[in-house]
């Protein structure tokens, strides 16, 4: 019984500073796209270092890591990953990423092959 009892205080602890560390991640401070990156690791957790920099820099140029705006020519895109159209539900930074993720898996870097990203060099203002 003693095992079970801390089973759950421990599950407790763990739950909490799971919702503590997502909290973190969508809430960020501060400018720029590289604030991103605890969340682009968290959907991309297999990729190096330099691969979750270059979904920063895909988000600084198409956002400017800003989570909620929307593209003024109007094309309907949304979000840090310029998602378009902004698919139905994605409203907050975690489900544009999962979205952005989903995209990922079912096309590449292809979604993002016109961004200035893969043009850029060097000071891009990414920080």
């Amino acid at each position: 019984m003693e095992a079970a009892r801390q089973w759950c205080i421990d599950a407790r602890e763990y739950k909490g500073r799971t919702t503590l560390l997502l909290k973190k991640m969508v809430s960020t401070k501060g400018g720029g796209a590289l604030r991103w990156r605890p969340l682009i690791r968290y959907w991309w957790p297999e990729w190096s270092e330099s691969q979750v920099y270059l979904m920063a820099h895909i988000v600084w140029h198409e956002s400017s890591g800003s989570a909620y705006v929307w593209n003024h020519q109007g094309s309907g895109a949304f979000g840090l990953f310029q998602l378009m159209p902004k698919p139905a539900g994605v409203w907050g930074p975690m489900s544009q990423a999962q979205a952005a993720r989903w995209k990922y898996d079912h096309g590449g870097l292809a979604h993002w092959a016109g961004c200035a990203a893969f043009s850029c060099s060097g000071g891009c203002g990414i920080h």
